[in-house]
Formats: structure tokens, sequence, C-alpha cells
């Protein structure tokens, strides 16, 4: 059974993870994909509806990180954290993909993790033992935590 992890934004990430197998395991996962568009970095939103259309018979449901903006965000980082999450969710729409949306207080909880990213890598590894290759390097950090989600997901059945 596949459940797709949710790590919302631009830095963020989607995870397909199998939790019918023992242990889970990552079925394919990748960082938000971009695409530069003048200086900045924008999402690739046919990228994502590919990501996702691959596995559109085969996901159960999402598990979707629910975050909300934070004291001190610019406006512009808003607007396409916004944006980002406006085109995943989008997506899983149009594939009628049922979502279930989860606090991140919530999720970290239920593994012991908090906003130290570094204790994700660990877990993540920990949850994946065959996959650990996904997140070399700090730029992972969102594989991660949406492979976390997608197992998180499995408390649901």
């Amino acid at each position: 059974m596949y459940i797709l992890g949710v790590d919302p934004g631009l830095m963020g990430a989607l995870s397909v993870v199998d939790i019918s197998t023992s242990p889970a395991t990552i079925v394919k996962a990748t960082l938000m994909p971009k695409i530069k568009r003048n200086t900045r970095s924008e999402l690739d939103i046919y990228k994502v509806a590919e990501f996702i259309s691959e596995f559109k018979t085969t996901i159960k449901f999402a598990v979707f990180e629910d975050v909300a903006a934070m004291p001190g965000q610019g406006v512009v980082s808003m607007f396409t954290f916004g944006k980002v999450t406006g085109v995943v969710l989008g997506v899983l729409g149009a594939h009628n993909i049922p979502i279930v949306f989860v606090k991140p207080f919530i999720w970290k909880l239920a593994y012991d993790l908090s906003s130290d990213k570094s204790l994700s890598f660990k877990k993540a590894s920990e949850l994946f033992p065959n996959n650990i290759d996904l997140w070399t390097k700090k730029a992972h950090e969102g594989i991660a935590e949406a492979s976390i989600l997608g197992h998180y997901g499995s408390r649901f059945f």
C-alpha cells in the first residue's frame, strides 16, 4: 500500500512510501522540482504533476504537513509557499487522491522529533534502512521529512 508524504514548500519534497513491506520502503522520492525563472527558482508544476500521476492509481492517500505562516517570514516567501502548496493540492485533487493534513508538532511528537532537521535524518534512516542514500546532504532534509510523513500515514490503517 502506497502513501504519499508531502513536505510542502519550494524546499520541500514528495515521497511515495510502501507501508506493506517490512521495513517500509520508499518507492520514489524527489525534492520539489524547480525551474529557474530569471534569478529565482520556481516550482516546476509539470514535474509535480508527472511525479504524482505516475502513482495515481496506487497511492491510497497523501499525508500533507499542515504548516502555517510564522512571524518574520517575508511576503514573497509566503506567497511562494502558498503557490507550491496550492499546486500540489490541486494535482492531488485532480487525481482524487484523499489527503490527510497533519500539524508538524503532531507527527514530530509521534517520532520524538523537533525542529532539528538532523533528528529527521536519523529517524528516516531508522525507518527506511534500505533507502538512506536518499538523504545524503542537508539539501535532502525535505525527502527525509516527506518520507517520515508517509510512514506516519501507516497509523491510519
